[in-house]
């Protein structure tokens, strides 16, 4: 007589879990069919069979807890299994308590026992961890998994837990009715128990092994280690591939190792405080460093669980490398904080120059030059003016309208987008490279007014004014700009008056960069003007280095802060041996942006009082 038939309502889908789960359906039907010939089990036998019973709850408690905690299933579905068995343990662990004296359990109690477990803990519990486990597998998060295993009725499961009730209720019926076997075949009975319990512990151990082999085929880094009697790890027994990898030993060299040789000694004073936690809560996680056989240290994820292996409980380190993300993240924390100071700083330096900052004008402030694909289509130069703070209000249909009225312009180096006195074309954005504006004399002197760079605008005034351009254009590097022409664009004026308001006020800004160029170039000493535009076009790099590229070469950027090529040279390398700079052609890394901004108070405070500065081309 079976107490539990086999069936598809009892798999889980999960070999290993299916396989001991089979092992102890049959120990428990080869059981009933024993007690259903009529004689109850022998002391020895009953001893058998409860030491197998704890052997089978160790290891495979052991490895449902570790598919469990290596899935990250939620934690309420974790614990209520862990409880149950847990509860499974103390009844086990009271039978083999109550051997030998007159409260000994009977084959009858056992039998009921066994099915009760297979009930409701393998149709219920375990089959509830099995939809979780490929729920999370397939991407679900762990607390959405749980829900619907909560509320989820297991009817085909319900109906099997009823027909396996039945069987067991017929069998502690019809018990008194059968026996009618003779003592041969009772003998012979136990001596089948016996063989039995023997196959089913070596399946264990085969199982056992098997599970060892998804640790050594897994993906994550996996220590297995021991505990000593003072709560501290013990010598590696175990390590798969992939922690040998992570931490630069063979094998071979990780089981002379134990975690005291691989993890950083600051934390060593942690691990009896954390493997008490393990040991009350069965599993733990933390944040880590270990070090490696070279010395590199790696910041890990670490999951602790408990696993029987041969019998001996042994704590699973599963390592989670998080080093590039912690990497990562304090760059972007390190880059938010140098953005922040570099901010602060240049708002402070160029506010005692009485810069305009807030209107660019000769690079974007703290962004890396833009780069653009060949050609630009109405759709696109739409979107590349609503990037403007300018554009950024009008209409979807007036900025389309205004998209077709552009035209691309590629120019060479050296070469003129506008002659001065020309007629004015329209406004115009740079799109990739730089323009310079400036003024010459008849003997071929230059002076540079303004350098124009990626989403930058040129030539509002004369749009409006509708009078000749008093400065020339000239791309000083292979440039790309969009021409937006001048017609369309009055007349969009004419019916968007926040745009109009927007367009006077990028004018009246010019006007006060104008008198901020008459103030730094009349007032302000060589070395202020190169500082105060360093810390201008000053950006943080991806790497966290706060660099600036400068967008032409050092004549151009000399004639625009109205110095004398060979003062910008001088400048350049007073900096550069202070250590405030390091310059490589256009090139130039501030190591730090506090020492740079206040070189300059430094080297005012120490000159005379009242002593007048020089101004300049000599400077």
């Amino acid at each position: 007589m079976q107490l539990l038939a086999w069936n598809d309502y009892l798999n889980t889908g999960i070999a290993i879990v299916d396989q001991q789960h089979r092992g102890l359906v049959d120990l428990a039907n080869e059981t009933a069919a024993k007690l259903s010939s009529g004689a109850d089990l022998s002391p020895e036998e009953m001893r058998t069979l409860l030491g197998f019973l704890l052997d089978y709850a160790e290891i495979h408690f052991s490895t449902e807890e570790a598919l469990m905690a290596l899935s990250g299933l939620d934690e309420r579905h974790v614990e209520h299994h862990r409880q149950s068995h847990a509860r499974f343990m103390q009844q086990v662990k009271a039978m083999v308590a109550r051997m030998g004296g007159d409260n000994a359990i009977t084959g009858p109690q056992m039998i009921e026992f066994l099915g009760n477990w297979l009930v409701y803990h393998m149709l219920g519990e375990d089959q509830s961890m099995s939809r979780q486990l490929r729920a999370v597998t397939a991407g679900t998060p762990a607390e959405k998994a749980y829900e619907p295993a909560g509320r989820q009725p297991l009817d085909p499961a319900q109906e099997a837990a009823s027909r396996s009730l039945s069987h067991l209720y017929a069998f502690m019926a019809n018990q008194n009715q059968q026996l009618l076997a003779t003592e041969q075949e009772h003998r012979s009975r136990g001596d089948q128990l016996k063989d039995l319990v023997a196959e089913r512990t070596a399946e264990l151990n085969a199982s056992e092994e098997r599970f060892r082999a998804l640790f050594h085929n897994g993906v994550l880094p996996i220590v297995i280690v021991p505990l000593d009697q003072n709560l501290m790890p013990g010598r590696v027994v175990d390590a798969n591939p992939a922690a040998c990898e992570l931490l630069g030993y063979s094998l071979e060299e990780m089981l002379r190792l134990s975690p005291r040789d691989f993890v950083a000694q600051e934390e060593l004073p942690r691990f009896p405080t954390l493997i008490s936690e393990l040991l009350v809560t069965g599993k733990f996680e933390c944040e880590m460093t270990y070090v490696t056989k070279t010395g590199q240290r790696l910041v890990a994820r670490l999951n602790m669980t408990h696993f029987v292996m041969h019998g001996q409980l042994v704590t699973l380190f599963i390592i989670q490398d998080i080093s590039e993300r912690k990497a990562a993240e304090l760059a972007r924390e390190e880059n938010r904080q140098s953005s922040e100071r570099l901010a602060q700083v240049r708002s402070e330096f160029l506010a005692a120059m009485s810069q305009q900052v807030n209107y660019p004008k000769n690079g974007a402030l703290g962004l890396a030059p833009a780069n653009v694909g060949d050609g630009v289509s109405p759709r696109q130069a739409a979107a590349l003016l609503s990037d403007l703070p300018l554009f950024q209000d009008v209409a979807a249909d007036d900025l389309a309208q205004l998209g077709v009225a552009c035209q691309e312009r590629s120019l060479a180096k050296g070469e003129i987008l506008f002659e001065k006195g020309d007629s004015p074309h329209g406004l115009f954005l740079v799109i990739h490279g730089h323009v310079m504006l400036a003024v010459s004399s008849t003997q071929g002197n230059k002076k540079v007014l303004g350098i124009f760079g990626p989403k930058q605008t040129f030539g509002e005034a004369e749009v409006v004014m509708g009078s000749p351009y008093p400065f020339f254009a000239e791309a000083i590097e292979e440039a790309v700009v969009l021409q937006v022409a001048q017609r369309e664009l009055v007349e969009l004026l004419d019916r968007d008056r926040n745009l109009a308001r927007k367009l006077l006020a990028c004018v009246g800004l010019r006007l006060h960069d104008l008198v901020h160029d008459v103030e730094s170039y009349t007032l302000r000493s060589g070395m202020e003007r190169v500082i105060g535009y360093l810390l201008q076009h000053a950006y943080i790099h991806a790497q966290g280095r706060l660099e600036v590229e400068l967008p032409a070469r050092k004549q151009v950027i000399a004639s625009l802060l109205h110095i004398t090529p060979e003062t910008l040279s001088r400048i350049f390398r007073d900096l550069s041996e202070a250590g405030l700079i390091h310059a490589k052609g256009r090139h130039v890394h501030i190591p730090d942006a506090d020492r740079l901004s206040a070189w300059q108070a430094s080297e005012s405070s120490s000159s005379p009082a009242g002593r007048p500065r020089r101004v300049g081309g000599s400077d």
